[in-house]
């Protein structure tokens, strides 16, 4: 079951570090949950040694830091 909540997402992925392979977690995280993060600038898309990564930004983080 893909995860459909963007808190559970972002805990998920997130706690212990600032990027994450895009790979994964499009295999583990609803297409939405990814988009409305993206939109609502939670996180990014950025490329690391050609590979793409998704980036936690600072309102990301302030919903980390909410729970």
């Amino acid at each position: 079951m893909l995860i459909d909540n963007s808190t559970t997402f972002l805990h998920s992925f997130f706690l212990g570090g600032d990027t994450y392979s895009a790979d994964a977690i499009d295999r583990k995280v609803d297409s939405f949950v990814i988009q409305f993060c993206i939109e609502n600038k939670m996180i990014d898309v950025v490329y690391v040694n050609d590979k793409r990564m998704y980036r936690i930004l600072p309102e990301g983080k302030k919903v980390i830091k909410a729970r």
